[in-house]
């Protein structure tokens, strides 16, 4: 947590006192959202249910239609009902104002730039493909929140960076927020936003968020939730002198923390701010779980105006039931001003078992994008290591693409290549076992299994759900199949490679190649692509109907998918994967995953289970799939069943696909023999 002067901010609160009747509360790194009501992923590119475009991109700064505001609001005490923002970060109430919208240069306040009645993050621009202004009402009335949100936004500093930021609204409170959710560069770089964030009243008068106009972002890039935001809220009328805020209990209701294994004692963190002018010796903590409320006395303390204070609770909660029950959290305090803001509501959910999680590691990239060998070195190694991570690798714009996937999962990033982990989280591709070891503990929901049948070329993958908690809402099943050892021939199967020494000359070996020592881009000749989605069952989220709700713990539901494996691909090449998608949050509950084998042979060896030969029955043509560990290439003989010879053909690998063209053998009974100089397996053939 940072440390903020006292002396400085109680400067600053005087001043700002002086120039109108608010006073500002920071918040630095409060891990959370302001009262707690938008718990909505920070996603780059969406603006879906229940948020609203109000402002496309623009090529130049501009002001979005006049907007409403939807309940009763008081700007410096004056009643306001509508508003307009611009795409350089500023809102205004004088939608009538002659000023055209600030560029994106931004000044300090006040400046002649800005209208009369403003609210500032100045300094945005929103020229990306991706930027747009959303909005949103969230809670109920009579304090409800008023959020508008610069989605996605660059800066004018460099094209690849990318930021979100919100100017908040509250009812009754007539409190105005202002929301450092996210920033970072797609190159990775570390990112220097110099905006100017604060209130204009006119040409004379303002407040700053101290910083401005050179405040940066102090978000971590890779959070797309709360637990990394800062907010700082201009609070109407003069600061009081006893006043206790709860800003934040843990763990948040819904939260991989908040499950716990029945019967069992959940500790939970309270965290309180001093926003009075004295300082606070002593208050209580009662948080009520349904049985009656339960008190936790503090005293003999030393809370300084604006210092936060952070506590486990005692008792802890005690859990005796596989169900969820609401905590009801609220702190006293002899004196205190405002008792509105003293609330805070959790949750926490026994669990019947803990289900093992998968973390999902779903890879944006392509063979256009000169930084990707960097996803596809990390994606390896984790897959390597970790056999509880699923890697899927997402192309776009290249003969691999999946287009239903590929979009969907640009609706999580800001640039290639990129990592989206359980689609909680968006980061490097470098951060892949970091973001394994921080998701891996995640509560799982439901463990997973799923097991693949093949028929000729036809696979079926059965998903089973064992569920450890009660759920209700929305859930489904993605059925997804990637495929390994993918090959072309054309130029589009070209890698381009930016750590060439024909190019930034970077070191970086892995996935099969010592990158720096490739040609820049890397021939199609000598590529290989590991995990290409080549299917997402009907929709990105999942195909509707597959888990019935409500969802009690214990139960176990089932869904089966199909895929047709395409003519001339190899089997053995192929992976289905199942993921729990909660359709509430967008997150991936938990996942499994399944290679298809086949155990055709009539040996005890390692080729038993892994040679497939498909058509059979066959008419002109016979394709025997192989993957052996011995690195020896192997050899397949057709024999009649006097065990004579009539057909063979050697492989050019120790793993791959021999085609046999059986067109001129007799209708009949063959046998195939597939031999790699170690071990040997026989398969039976039918030719019609």
């Amino acid at each position: 947590m940072k440390k903020i002067s006292l002396l400085f901010l109680m400067g600053m609160s005087a001043m700002f006192s002086a120039k109108a009747q608010y006073w500002m509360i920071p918040n630095p790194n409060a891990g959370n959202n302001p009262g707690g009501l938008n718990t909505y992923v920070e996603q780059p590119s969406t603006a879906a249910a229940p948020w609203t475009t109000i402002q496309a991109t623009s090529a130049t700064a501009a002001w979005s239609p006049a907007q409403t505001i939807p309940f009763t609001f008081q700007f410096n005490g004056v009643t306001e009902t509508s508003f307009k923002v611009s795409t350089s970060g500023v809102l205004t109430f004088d939608v009538a104002t002659a000023l055209p919208a600030p560029a994106s240069t931004n000044a300090a306040l006040p400046s002649a730039s800005i209208p009369d009645k403003s609210v500032c993050v100045w300094g945005l621009q929103g020229t990306g493909a991706n930027d747009k202004i959303i909005t949103t009402v969230l809670g109920t009335a009579p304090n409800r929140q008023l959020w508008v949100s610069f989605n996605s936004y660059s800066h004018a500093s460099s094209a690849t960076i990318y930021t979100y930021w919100s100017i908040v609204l509250e009812e009754t409170s007539n409190k105005i927020h202002i929301v450092d959710q996210r920033a970072g560069n797609s190159t990775g770089a570390a990112v220097t936003l110099n905006l100017t964030a604060g209130l204009q009243f006119n040409s004379t008068s303002a407040m700053m968020v101290p910083g401005s106009p050179a405040l940066n972002s102090a978000s971590n890039p890779a959070l797309d939730d709360a637990s990394d935001n800062s907010y700082w809220t201009y609070v109407p009328g003069t600061q009081p002198t006893d006043e206790i805020m709860l800003v934040d209990v843990t763990p948040h209701d819904g939260a991989t923390a908040s499950y716990i294994l029945s019967p069992g004692n959940m500790p939970i963190t309270a965290k309180v701010v001093n926003y009075g002018t004295n300082t606070i010796t002593g208050f209580t903590f009662t948080y009520d779980d349904g049985s009656g409320p339960v008190s936790d006395v503090k005293t003999g303390l030393n809370i300084a105006p604006f210092q936060t204070y952070s506590f486990v609770v005692s008792p802890a909660v005690p859990v005796t039931a596989t169900t969820h029950k609401a905590i009801n959290c609220v702190v006293t305090m002899t004196g205190d001003t405002d008792p509105m803001n003293n609330y805070f509501i959790t949750g926490v959910t026994g669990a019947a078992f803990n289900p093992v999680h998968y973390v999902t590691f779903e890879e944006a990239t392509g063979t256009w994008c000169g930084w990707c060998p960097r996803g596809a070195v990390y994606m390896d190694s984790i897959h390597k290591v970790k056999a509880d991570a699923v890697v899927i690798a997402v192309h776009n714009n290249d003969p691999m693409t999946e287009t239903t996937y590929d979009a969907g999962i640009g609706g999580f990033i800001s640039g290639y290549p990129s990592i989206v982990v359980d689609r909680k989280e968006t980061d490097d591709p470098s951060a892949a076992f970091a973001q394994y070891t921080a998701h891996k503990p995640d509560f799982g929901f439901a463990d997973i299994t799923l097991t693949n049948t093949l028929s000729g070329m036809n696979l079926t993958s059965d998903v089973s759900c064992h569920f450890a908690v009660d759920l209700a809402g929305s859930y489904r099943l993605a059925y997804i199949v990637t495929e390994d050892n993918v090959t072309g021939t054309d130029a589009s199967y070209n890698q381009t490679n930016y750590y060439s020494s024909a190019s930034q000359n970077i070191a970086l070996n892995g996935a099969g190649h010592v990158w720096q020592s490739e040609t820049n881009p890397v021939p199609a000749a000598k590529m290989e692509y590991d995990f290409v989605a080549r299917v997402i069952d009907n929709t990105f989220t999942g195909r509707a109907n597959t888990i019935s709700s409500p969802v009690t713990a214990g139960s176990t539901q089932s869904y089966s998918f199909n895929y047709t494996i395409p003519a001339g691909s190899n089997p053995l090449d192929f992976n289905a994967i199942a993921l729990l998608i909660d359709q509430t949050s967008g997150m991936i509950l938990n996942a499994n995953q399944s290679r298809v084998n086949f155990p055709n042979g009539t040996t005890t060896n390692d080729l038993q289970n892994s040679v497939y030969m498909y058509p059979n029955p066959a008419s002109d043509r016979v394709s025997v799939f192989v993957q052996s560990n011995k690195g020896n290439n192997f050899r397949v003989d057709v024999m009649n069943l006097l065990g004579q010879v009539v057909l063979s053909e050697t492989s050019v690998a120790a793993t791959g696909n021999v085609l046999l063209n059986t067109a001129n053998l007799t209708a009949g009974q063959y046998l195939v023999r597939v031999s790699n100089g170690a071990e040997q397996t026989t398969l039976k053939l039918t030719k019609n």
